[in-house]
């Protein structure tokens, strides 16, 4: 039987190396989105290379895997990932998105059609739960940046029209 200070030693050691692994996955994921995000596809694809040797069952590895291969013009490729990170989590809605572009650019546009189509509804329901869960704030933000200066256009004509509609309803009134 093995003794109980060695069973703590080993399980202490197991813990270390598991929070070592979980760190390096995260670092290297988080650098692998810097990367896809500065269209170094390349390096995103070594990134994330590691981070699913490290853990092959993380869904958003494979997407992100996907989203690199596409730009590095390799849609056939990009399509395996998407599919495996569909097989993963079947809620992983860019996944669709991914897997629709993937087949626009290898030239089966029936095929990304209905890819887009029979997943709609999956990524209608991933947008409507993300932007149920904003506040007031994140909304604000997200539209402005969004929008742009367009924002502030609309915000002036809504005040000119709504204070003229205001000086219009005034005048019936006074009038009648």
């Amino acid at each position: 039987a093995t003794p109980p200070a060695a069973v703590d030693v080993a399980a202490h050691v197991g813990a270390q190396s598991a929070r070592a692994r979980d760190r390096e996955v995260d670092a290297r994921f988080r650098q692998a989105v810097i990367m896809l995000h500065a269209r170094q596809f390349e390096h995103a694809v070594t990134a994330l290379h590691r981070v699913l040797e490290l853990a092959p069952q993380m869904p958003e590895a494979h997407v992100n895997m996907g989203y690199a291969l596409l730009g590095l013009k390799r849609p056939q490729a990009a399509r395996d990932f998407f599919e495996s990170a569909t097989v993963l989590r079947p809620a992983q809605a860019n996944a669709y998105y991914g897997m629709a572009v993937a087949l626009e650019e290898m030239g089966d546009r029936r095929a990304a059609v209905g890819a887009a189509a029979d997943y709609g509804d999956t990524i209608v329901r991933l947008v409507s739960e993300t932007v149920r869960g904003w506040d007031a704030q994140t909304i604000t933000t997200r539209m402005e940046h969004a929008v742009g200066k367009d924002l502030q256009f609309i915000r002036i004509n809504g005040t000119l029209v709504g204070g003229l509609v205001g000086l219009l309803i005034h005048a019936v009134d006074v009038v009648l």
